[in-house]
């Protein structure tokens, strides 16, 4: 996945489409949780992803299947070096969030 979104946003530069584009990368669900025909959770059983330290996965009502990645990229917008640690929801993303960047 990183390395499509690397692609993407080569992709955006390249077309010269970049400095107009706000790219956001974020995910609606946690990983998914078990191997196929599995019903058990158990660490051995968990696959495809890995929720760092929330508990659960998809599927579970925990932190784990609800916390997602979130960045954005508004080249001459925001700042690079600018980075914070918070919850963030998607429905924080309107066109009236990004006015005042």
């Amino acid at each position: 996945m990183d390395s499509y979104t690397g692609e993407l946003l080569d992709k955006f530069d390249e077309l010269g489409v970049a400095d107009n584009t706000i790219f956001i990368f974020t995910a609606d669900n946690g990983p998914e949780g078990l191997n196929a025909g599995s019903t058990n959770f158990t660490v051995e059983t968990t696959v495809h992803g890995f929720a760092g330290p929330w508990k659960a996965t998809l599927f579970a009502g925990f932190e784990g299947a609800l916390r997602v990645p979130f960045a954005i990229r508004w080249p001459g917008k925001i700042n690079r070096s600018k980075l914070k640690i918070q919850s963030v929801s998607t429905n924080d993303c309107s066109s009236e969030s990004f006015i005042e960047c």
